[in-house]
């Protein structure tokens, strides 16, 4: 009768054993999701501010013309992003048109992020 009972003693230890084994690994596996989760939301949340910035420059460039020949640069959202507004003749110097180049920078987790836009408007010489 005692081996019977060492036996299931043994045994429950085993199962007990695996039991925690597949709970620490799903333990893991939640965790490593939410970290996941909560990175892609931080992410969002960036190329969103960084697309309004990219966004309110395009307007100033293209609806009232408020940018001038060359390179104009600042900063936006608490000094997280940087723009760039670059405006040059398209084809030539007496090009009707003008090329404005919009990139707006940020870093998130120590890497370097950028979003990138071109367009072209009437050349307004006032």
């Amino acid at each position: 009768m005692r081996r019977r009972g060492r036996h299931v003693a043994g045994l429950l230890l085993f199962e007990v054993s695996v039991a925690l084994a597949l709970i620490s690994v799903a333990v893991i596996w939640m965790l490593r999701s939410f970290s996941q989760t909560v990175l892609t939301a931080e992410r969002a949340r960036d190329q969103r501010q960084a697309l309004a910035v990219l966004n309110e420059q395009m307007v100033l460039a293209t609806v009232t013309n408020g940018v001038p020949l060359g390179t104009q640069q600042g900063t936006a959202s608490e000094e997280r992003f940087t723009w760039h507004v670059s405006t040059v003749p398209f084809a030539d110097e007496t090009s009707a048109l003008l090329k404005a180049e919009i990139t707006v920078q940020w870093e998130q987790r120590e890497q370097p992020r950028a979003v990138r836009a071109t367009t072209w408007m009437p050349y307004r010489d006032e």
